[in-house]
């Protein structure tokens, strides 16, 4: 799974530097394990505080990660500074999907790059949303950002069970070494014949000839009749996403981080997303999250569930029950 792999990277980096601590930004969810299960959707008063998602979690193990803004290199280089020679590893989403959609600036990524090359950190993008749904090379071949470390997950491989750790061959080659430094990696599904051939038959389709262009033209499609049915209906409201990916944020004015999001009308959000799953447009009803497009989708579909979704909105901005 894609937590396995972002445990897996930590692990490696620890390795490679010797040093115990992790830089991990508000909002990012990188897995189920004690590192980094924290600091997610955290409420106001949590912000800045260490912010479990699980009871069960060891918190020696948690206090070893650092929790800092999205978007603010000042702070990462701060932390860096104030704490030589502390810092194993800075773990990123390059888009951060697990709050919707909130892009890194290319700044801000490069700034990490830098600040990671500069302080002998191990930079890990956890690409286990934006890899292979938005490019084969991950995001960080759009972005044109190259991190040390970079984690994957199902979206490689269809939706079939997938971690994958990638990386510098320098520490790639720590794994499985013998003797003093070798990092153990090992599963009984690790390799699964099944996955692997899932992931391969990914690829090949995600290799024709536009079928990104297709998939990306679909989206921006999706996002800009979102905004013109907000508008019509006068919402404080506006549509988000990167390619496939596509969400509405019940907020006005701009956004950059967490802590920005927490303007979000979480309520409406959320009768929104109740209502979309009682008229079958499947997804997490949770506040802020992403919803995707996929391959097997096409205009008509699209249109059909703009259709939907303007009627629920409609419904629930007239303070009437928005009945499937």
């Amino acid at each position: 799974s894609g937590s396995e792999a972002t445990y897996h990277a930590l692990r490696l980096a620890r390795a490679a530097t010797g040093r115990k601590r992790i830089i991990k930004f508000q909002g990012g969810y990188h897995g189920w394990h004690d590192y980094v299960a924290m600091n997610v959707q955290s409420h106001a008063q949590a912000i800045g505080k260490y912010d479990p998602i699980s009871a069960g979690i060891l918190e020696d193990a948690a206090r070893h990660t650092i929790v800092l803004p999205y978007n603010d290199a000042g702070a990462v280089e701060d932390y860096l500074k104030a704490n030589p020679g502390e810092v194993a590893a800075i773990i990123i989403e390059p888009i951060a999907h697990n709050m919707g959609s909130v892009m890194a600036t290319d700044v801000f990524l490069r700034d990490l790059r830098r600040l990671a090359s500069d302080h002998g950190v191990v930079l890990i993008f956890d690409e286990v949303i934006t890899g292979f749904r938005h490019a084969l090379g991950g995001y960080q071949s759009i972005a044109n950002v190259t991190p040390d470390l970079a984690t994957f997950g199902k979206a490689a491989s269809s939706g079939y069970p997938v971690g994958v750790v990638a990386g510098r061959r320098d520490l790639m080659e720590l794994v499985g070494r013998t003797g003093e430094g070798s990092v153990f990696m090992g599963g009984t599904f690790n390799g699964t014949p099944s996955t692997l051939a899932a992931m391969q038959a990914t690829i090949e389709e995600l290799s024709k000839p536009g079928f990104y262009d297709r998939l990306f033209a679909l989206g921006a499609f999706m996002r800009t009749q979102l905004d013109g049915i907000i508008d019509r209906l006068g919402l404080p409201a506006q549509s988000a996403g990167f390619g496939s990916v596509w969400l509405i944020y019940f907020l006005s004015g701009p956004y950059r981080d967490y802590q920005d999001l927490l303007r979000n009308d979480d309520v409406f959000d959320l009768a929104f997303r109740k209502q979309m799953v009682a008229n079958r447009l499947i997804g997490q009803p949770l506040p802020l999250k992403r919803l995707y497009l996929s391959g097997s989708h096409d205009r008509a579909t699209v249109e059909k569930s703009l259709d939907i979704i303007e009627t629920i909105l409609r419904k629930l901005s007239a303070g009437k029950p928005a009945s499937s």
